[in-house]
């Protein structure tokens, strides 16, 4: 698929619907191979949640805690920088920073994160704060986003993840997420990222109240708004892994969705399947449908209760695979150890 013979929205529907897997997954494996041959990319990487405290009740969440409740925590900025540096000094080149959203937190606390990091661990890659967490940081410093993100990165700030997007649709937005900003909003304030020269990714939660149409929905707007940024650099189809009483994604399903997201975000180098969702099976899998990235070695993942694994085992998952695995960094800079 390209920009100038795009198939419509009701084509894409029906190849996802009634196309069958061999074929979508033959097609997405030949995309992949077009830009990458036999390469699967990986990083050294660690995930940083700084606060479990959140104050926006998602129902597909198991990870938060409400503000005084047993359990909840916040990283106080040394220990944020020791818990970086042990990562550091085991050849991590990226950091993931995400939290919840956290009433107590002041803007400073988040500059502070950052700028420490940076000064700490100059050639560390950094990428913070949803866009979620830039809209509670707008909220509670006054300014607009433009302002708040000039000061992440005075601070040092080199990109934005893609948590919170979830599905666009305001349908189920309403029921699953209703405090967590609109569509729109995460749409705008990944594009003024993108004008302020900032590289962020995208995400699609899949496989809980959204129907087929909306799953498409949400990837054209993304592929909508890369056609007119370029500032995505990496998408990644995060399916439901068992919330509360909604059900996990079928593995089949899984990858199609994968698969079809290949297709449709033509204009996306990257197509990322994040292996502590996916389970690593399936992550290997997901590489012979169109996925070009297996991510990393992660560190501590509290939002899903996982940890990291060894260089040796990713290496090892991406080549029983079938592929050639090439050592990235957040810039997806091919690099050697």
């Amino acid at each position: 698929m390209k920009a100038g013979d795009r198939p419509t929205e009701e084509e894409i529907i029906a190849l996802f619907a009634q196309g069958s897997l061999a074929e979508i997954g033959q097609r997405a494996a030949q995309a992949k191979r077009e830009r990458f041959g036999d390469q699967v990319f990986w990083v050294r990487n660690v995930h940083l949640n700084y606060t479990n405290i959140c104050q926006e009740k998602c129902r597909v969440c198991f990870y938060s805690k409400r503000l005084g409740e047993a359990g909840g925590y916040v990283y106080g900025i040394d220990e944020i920088v020791s818990r970086v540096g042990q990562a550091v000094a085991g050849g991590a080149r990226e950091v993931h920073i995400v939290g919840g959203i956290n009433p107590e937190l002041k803007f400073q606390y988040y500059v502070d994160l950052v700028g420490t990091l940076r000064m700490a661990f100059s050639p560390l890659y950094i990428k913070a704060f949803t866009a979620v967490e830039i809209n509670h940081l707008c909220n509670i410093s006054g300014m607009d986003t433009v302002k708040v993100l000039e000061i992440l990165i005075e601070a040092g700030l080199d990109s934005l993840p893609g948590g919170g997007a979830e599905i666009f649709s305001a349908r189920v937005r309403h029921e699953l997420f209703p405090n967590k900003i609109p569509g729109e909003r995460w749409l705008d304030i990944h594009r003024t990222a993108h004008e302020l020269g900032i590289k962020t990714t995208a995400t699609m939660l899949f496989g809980h109240l959204e129907t087929l149409s909306e799953r498409v929905e949400h990837l054209l707007m993304l592929r909508d708004l890369q056609d007119k940024t370029g500032g995505f650099v990496a998408f990644v189809p995060l399916p439901v892994v068992g919330y509360g009483k909604l059900k996990e994604v079928d593995g089949l399903d899984a990858i199609r969705t994968l698969a079809m997201s290949r297709l449709v975000l033509d204009n996306f180098e990257h197509i990322k399947v994040f292996w502590p969702i996916w389970g690593q099976k399936l992550s290997q899998l997901a590489l012979s449908y169109g996925a070009d990235d297996f991510d990393g070695t992660v560190g501590e993942y509290k939002i899903v209760d996982q940890t990291g694994i060894s260089v040796e085992r990713l290496k090892g998952l991406i080549e029983q695979a079938g592929f050639t695995a090439v050592e990235r960094d957040g810039r997806y800079k091919e690099t050697r150890p």
